[in-house]
């Protein structure tokens, strides 16, 4: 399973103790080049398995990794001629129409959609993440005519679900043929990926398929449920780790693989940059066309990660060394062991090469911080508020919705290393008193401030409860004198009132900006909340 004589036995024993910290069920990682495949390796509970075990394919969700597929699928059209990016999409299908955050008539290009730059909510009514019904691609586009959007296009990047789904569904439209054909025929076929396709209830031949589990709000364990999604083009890329291997190689080879020609390579350079967006004509890092933009140790890297029903999915290519590392596994929320995964992969792939750097996570155990007190407190950014608590010499940070354990790598510098988050730089910056006055966590800086006062504001216990499918719904509930949501098990946003049953989610995060309203019966009992009109009826009880 390894190629020539590289090692990568430090490798193979970070993966086992990340999937046994994680309690990960199965997980399999290929590494790649120009060339070929370097590695292959497959870990079942914390164990890696035979050769032979491995030479099955195992087929994953890939989540959202399929936004890169749908991308190119749109920019092979953009090559012929049959698009173009910056004509508004109502042009090519005159019903979809939207507004901007005011009301007023405004219009979005492909290349908003590809980007998320078009200011979208991120879920449509119809067809959303928590939608089990199995709606058509149209019918979830459909939903969307006539929406407000949340900001207005080309503002800044906004991630959303069903804007590169309404992509797809202009692409079908204008070429006659559905985007799914165009995906098989371009892009699955040619490259060899015989294991992948874009609905869960099919298992190709030669494959098998894998289990998920998910965890509850409560910390129990339960099987994912099965069902395609509404957002296909988003979202529902069914792969293996070898197919995926095959796609980026032939991404890493200038959009070539034996013979035939995927994209032409000045296509994928303009794919691989990150799009302007107005009063940030060139950030460092963003969105591309249908891909992530960033670096690691100065190495320019796209990609994609993906989460879907208790699977996790990381992509991540280094465009100028040549080299990329695809994570694949079967437990929903561990997006940041798959992080960390696929650096320590391409952290060895390069230090083999003969680069030196300093390795993101460090070498060994995470070494505790001296005085962890002193971090300890509330910091905000706006309505953006970070949380740091510490106990027994770790510190954790609540932001963006999240817990995050710091892992310390120098003097007041941390970087998040858990099951949801990896490799995020956390840094304390004191005064010049050398106390601790602001954090900056990415690319946000937060400063130290007093924790609002506690108080009590009985009205807001009647919207407290939980709220739509019990695969995935919401949690509201009230913190101090707030209330927050928790949504896909894993997110919690901060509400800010708009109006008596109206709120806003506020802070980062996929959510930010969105409206939650809730809506009462005659007797006055709240029954319903709607986020960007997506319906989510109260219920009792946990997930069945």
């Amino acid at each position: 399973m390894l190629g020539g004589s590289v090692d990568f036995t430090g490798l193979g024993r970070l993966i086992e103790e990340e999937t046994r910290r994680h309690s990960i069920p199965l997980l399999d990682l290929a590494l790649v080049d120009a060339e070929g495949v370097v590695l292959h390796r497959r870990f079942s509970r914390g164990r890696e398995e035979s050769a032979e075990a491995a030479g099955v394919p195992v087929v994953y969700r890939a989540g959202s990794i399929s936004k890169m597929l749908t991308a190119v699928a749109v920019m092979r059209a953009v090559e012929r001629g049959a698009l173009d990016l910056d004509t508004p999409i109502e042009r090519y299908c005159s019903e979809l129409v939207f507004t901007d955050p005011t009301g007023a008539p405004i219009t979005v290009t492909l290349r908003e959609l590809l980007s998320h730059t078009a200011g979208l909510q991120r879920e449509s009514p119809v067809g959303s993440y928590f939608d089990s019904t199995g709606p058509t691609v149209e019918e979830s586009v459909r939903s969307m005519i006539g929406a407000r959007l949340v900001l207005v296009p080309g503002a800044r990047a906004k991630y959303s679900n069903i804007g590169p789904t309404i992509a797809a569904y202009v692409l079908e439209r204008v070429t006659g043929v559905p985007w799914d054909r165009q995906i098989e025929d371009g892009i699955l076929g040619p490259l060899g990926m015989k294991h992948s396709g874009f609905s869960i209830r099919h298992t190709p031949p030669g494959a098998r398929a894998s289990g998920s589990w998910m965890t509850a709000f409560d910390g129990s364990a339960f099987r994912a449920p099965r069902f395609d999604l509404g957002t296909p083009p988003s979202g529902n890329l069914c792969s293996t780790a070898e197919d995926l291997a095959r796609f980026m190689r032939c991404l890493l080879a200038g959009g070539e693989a034996g013979g035939y020609r995927l994209l032409r390579p000045e296509t994928l350079r303009a794919m691989e940059t990150v799009q302007p967006v107005s009063g940030d004509p060139a950030p460092a890092g963003g969105f591309g066309l249908g891909m992530a933009v960033g670096t690691l140790h100065g190495c320019r890297t796209v990609g994609h990660g993906g989460a879907v029903y208790g699977y996790s999915a990381d992509l991540l290519l280094l465009i100028d060394d040549g080299i990329g590392a695809v994570v694949l596994n079967n437990l929903d929320c561990t997006g940041g062991a798959n992080a960390k995964i696929r650096t320590c992969a391409l952290e060895t792939m390069l230090s083999q090469r003969g680069r030196r750097f300093e390795p993101v996570f460090g070498n060994g155990e995470p070494n505790l911080a001296e005085k962890p007190g002193e971090y300890a407190g509330e910091y905000r950014s706006a309505d953006d508020v970070a949380e740091v608590t510490a106990r027994d010499g770790e510190i954790s940070l609540r932001s963006v919705g999240t817990l995050k354990r710091l892992r310390r790598v120098d003097t007041d510098r941390f970087v998040t290393d858990d099951r949801m988050s990896a490799g995020m730089t956390v840094e304390f910056l004191r005064d010049g008193a050398g106390r601790v006055g602001s954090l900056r966590a990415a690319d946000t800086t937060y400063a130290r401030s007093e924790p609002a006062v506690p108080t009590t504001d009985a009205a807001l216990e009647r919207f407290c409860g939980d709220y739509g499918p019990p695969h995935a719904g919401l949690r509201v509930s009230r913190k101090g004198s707030r209330l927050v949501c928790r949504i896909e098990w894993m997110f919690e946003y901060d509400l800010g009132a708009l109006g008596d049953s109206r709120f806003a989610f506020l802070g980062h995060g996929m959510y930010e900006g969105e409206e939650l309203r809730f809506v009462a019966d005659g007797a006055g009992r709240v029954r319903e909340a709607q986020l960007s009109g997506v319906r989510f009826q109260r219920r009792e009880g946990g997930p069945e």
